[in-house]
């Protein structure tokens, strides 16, 4: 997940230069041309390499049934909140860094770093996971998060562009961060509702909705992409500062670990410590 998070940051700082080659039409051409030799190599490492996958069928059934669990949803809003907000600030850090600070150099020369920061951090999310439980681990996340988010508006209100660019890369650590930590904590949930069925064959039929499960949380999640950049841009046009904003996401990043503390952590909780 890590690495087809880091095509974001390649993306981000690829795809301006192959547009600077030529004018509009043509830079914009180049910009798709620029996919076709990875989409080439993907298919030819695919079609040598992955000889393993010699079949795959989709069962419909389990993701059905993944649905009816509520932490399914719940894990849904919490992803929103760990890789919408990394796929929302991704998208929409380097425009801040052009349109709040007026620093179009900076936005094309070190924007993709917000994505780089938060792909390469998203391994230690399950690695702390495993040691410390992704529960507690994505409590911390989104704390993290809000943190980061206030020194933000610090850093717009004192028009500190240092400041500002440090805090949205602690805040992508932690986006990272909460990517591999809410993963971790799926297949964990779906383990503890297996222990509470008795029925026969209940622990594989278990492993697949956690899978189906997977896919839907994930889908929802890339909600958060569209949200974001939206509401940066209500804040702008009517407050005319993104500080709005970056409140609001300050608010909803310490909601969600109150969330997440009293469903997966708080003692007595069904779910403690997944």
């Amino acid at each position: 997940a890590a690495g087809g998070n880091i095509g974001v940051a390649v993306a981000q700082k690829l795809v301006p230069l192959a547009i600077g080659l030529g004018g509009v039409a043509a830079g914009l051409s180049n910009a798709g041309f620029l996919y076709v030799p990875f989409a080439i190599a993907s298919a030819v490492l695919a079609y040598y390499f992955m000889d393993n996958l010699r079949e795959a069928k989709a069962d419909p059934g389990p993701t059905a049934r993944a649905t009816g669990h509520l932490h399914t949803w719940l894990m849904a809003l919490l992803y929103i909140g760990t890789f919408g907000s990394f796929i929302g600030y991704s998208a929409a850090f380097p425009t801040l860094l052009k349109v709040v600070f007026e620093r179009p150099d900076i936005a094309l020369t070190y924007g993709f770093l917000g994505a780089l920061v938060g792909s390469l951090s998203r391994p230690l999310g399950g690695r702390l996971s495993d040691r410390l439980g992704g529960s507690v681990v994505t409590i911390v996340a989104f704390v993290a998060m809000a943190v980061a988010g206030v020194v933000a508006v610090v850093g717009v209100q004192a028009k500190s562009l240092p400041l500002f660019f440090a805090s949205f890369m602690a805040l992508f650590v932690a986006t990272g961060v909460g990517n591999g930590s809410t993963y971790r904590m799926i297949p964990a949930i779906f383990t503890r509702l297996a222990a509470g069925d008795d029925s026969e064959g209940s622990g594989l039929e278990y492993r697949r909705r956690a899978a189906g499960a997977v896919g839907i949380i994930s889908a929802v999640g890339a909600f958060g992409g569209f949200v974001i950049p939206f509401v940066y841009k209500v804040a702008r046009e009517e407050y005319g500062s993104i500080v709005p904003a970056l409140q609001a996401y300050v608010v909803v990043f310490l909601g969600l670990a109150v969330l997440t503390w009293a469903v997966y952590v708080r003692r007595g909780a069904t779910m403690a410590r997944v």
